[in-house]
């Protein structure tokens, strides 16, 4: 489902991002992990670069707080696929926003 406001005809991205965040705020950390895993997929699909580059680095964030054996992995792929879409928009704010993240996960 995509979350869309049809008086100012916009979209909000993958309703499965919001419930990520919301998985993710609880600590349940499973949910938003298929959330944000279903929400990379609805972005991949309809090309939607700006959403996939909220939702990558909402997913990153995530996996960046869990801590998991391979989440530090995943999220940087995530936040280098971000980046990609940040230069591609031509976003440089986003894009330095980015590397900070990156560089408050690798220590």
């Amino acid at each position: 489902m995509n979350l869309v406001n049809p008086r100012i005809c916009c979209s909000f991205g993958p309703a499965s991002r919001y419930l990520g965040l919301v998985s993710f705020a609880l600590e349940d950390w499973d949910a938003a992990e298929d959330c944000f895993e279903e929400a990379v997929q609805i972005c991949d699909a309809l090309l939607a670069t700006a959403e996939s580059l909220l939702v990558r680095t909402d997913y990153a964030r995530m996996l960046a707080a869990r801590g998991r054996r391979g989440d530090r992995r995943v999220a940087l792929e995530q936040l280098a696929a971000a980046r990609a879409d940040a230069e591609r928009l031509r976003v440089p704010r986003v894009t330095r926003n980015l590397d900070a993240l990156r560089g408050r996960i690798c220590g």
